[in-house]
């Protein structure tokens, strides 16, 4: 389906911000789905590697999902730092689904969630039949105190 690297090189050439909106575009040209990325994220904020590229993996796979299940007409993808914390918000107008019910919270949705826990971080999901999804994952901007890079 996707090309996916272990590194994906828009993002060591552009960093996450432009790599993301590179994506976001393409994504939208050929899916035909109206995507708009918008981020007030500045080029030099000094992310991990591995911060950048799970938040990456993250959007793709939602986008991924959007095009499987969603149905979808609009997808917007928001990359922020709120406090001490970058938050990723993608939200589409497609089908929804019940949460309630387990019924959708497969793979895809496993995979991210994993990606989040990894970074310790969170994500949340709301959706409802007929309202569409929104995605947030918060992480921590900086490594938490107490890891390795603080004892070496």
């Amino acid at each position: 389906f996707l090309s996916w690297e272990l590194k994906p090189t828009e993002l060591e050439d552009l960093g996450l911000r432009n790599a993301l909106s590179s994506f976001v575009r393409e994504w939208s040209s050929q899916y035909g789905v109206q995507a708009e990325f918008q981020s007030s994220l500045p080029d030099d904020i000094g992310l991990t590697r591995e911060i950048e590229t799970n938040l990456y993996r993250i959007t793709q796979e939602a986008l991924n999902n959007v095009l499987r299940h969603a149905k979808a007409e609009t997808v917007n993808v928001l990359l922020q730092r709120r406090r001490s914390d970058i938050v990723l918000i993608i939200e589409d107008n497609g089908t929804g689904f019940d949460e309630s019910n387990g019924s959708r919270s497969g793979l895809g949705l496993t995979g991210m969630r994993e990606r989040a826990a990894l970074l310790k971080g969170e994500l949340q999901v709301d959706s409802q039949p007929g309202e569409g999804t929104t995605i947030i994952v918060r992480v921590p901007s900086h490594e938490p105190t107490g890891t390795s890079a603080a004892t070496a």
